[in-house]
């Protein structure tokens, strides 16, 4: 890895935190039990289009140490939760640019931002089931409206900066 990489990433990580710790304090659309609006989600959507699938990986997971650092030692029931809450949850903005990605009138529509949410959501839903003890609906109740938020949210601000980071050819 050059040092270019080993910098952007460290620059990425960073705000990352900020970002992170603005969405944990700030209280806006944060749930009693965990999980609140993931605008942090943004710099790891951005990373995956700029360092690529393997770096977007390591800082996807190097993210998560950052987000239990922030906000304190998750409390987790099991390894599996915490892979499906956290590993898995949060691995899948790697893939980001992996998928198709559609320009309109200078605005990028990134296809695999809304993928990676809609997979992050379906995790924490699935989390909700088996190892909180929610049932569906509930699960999908509780989720839903922070999952849907950072989707639009990351979907909009992504899509207004991808052309002008030069990302995209």
């Amino acid at each position: 890895m050059s040092n270019r990489d080993l910098v952007k990433m460290a620059f990425y990580l960073a705000l990352f935190a900020l970002l992170d710790y603005i969405a944990t304090t700030s209280g806006i659309l944060q749930m009693p039990n965990g999980g609140s609006i993931g605008i942090a989600t943004i710099t790891l959507v951005v990373a995956s289009y700029d360092l690529g699938f393997k770096k977007a990986l390591l800082l996807t997971q190097l993210s998560i140490i950052i987000q239990t650092t922030l906000s304190g030692v998750p409390f987790f029931v099991s390894w599996l939760q915490f892979i499906l809450d956290y590993v898995l949850a949060f691995g899948v903005y790697a893939l980001a640019a992996n998928v198709f990605t559609t320009k309109l009138k200078g605005f990028y529509m990134s296809w695999g931002l809304v993928i990676a949410n809609i997979l992050r959501f379906v995790f924490h839903v699935l989390s909700g089931i088996y190892f909180w003890e929610v049932p569906l609906i509930p699960s999908i109740i509780y989720n839903g409206p922070y999952m849907l938020a950072t989707l639009i949210i990351t979907f909009i601000v992504v899509g207004l900066m991808l052309p002008r980071l030069h990302l995209q050819d």
